[in-house]
């Protein structure tokens, strides 16, 4: 069973690990160097995970009250589509 849950930063190792797998699968760098600019936060972030993996993440910044954007969303190949 899959479970979304609110990100805590005992994810990031896994997240981190995510990231790295889903970028092997393109060849245009997908993770941007670090900037000197301020990284937009989203004000809400999850994680989905079966078992103990994690297999994706999803963040939405706040807009407005009533709209929001999605950030930092990423699956796992395996489970795309499903």
């Amino acid at each position: 069973m899959i479970k979304i849950i609110s990100y805590e930063s005992i994810h990031q190792v896994g997240i981190d690990k995510v990231m790295h797998d889903i970028a092997l699968e393109f060849e245009e760098e997908m993770i941007h160097k670090p900037t000197n600019e301020t990284p937009i936060v989203p004000d809400q972030y999850w994680v989905a995970i079966k078992g103990e993996q994690i297999i994706g993440t999803i963040g939405i910044l706040v807009v407005e009250n009533e709209f929001g954007v999605l950030k930092k969303m990423m699956l796992k190949k395996e489970f795309r589509g499903k």
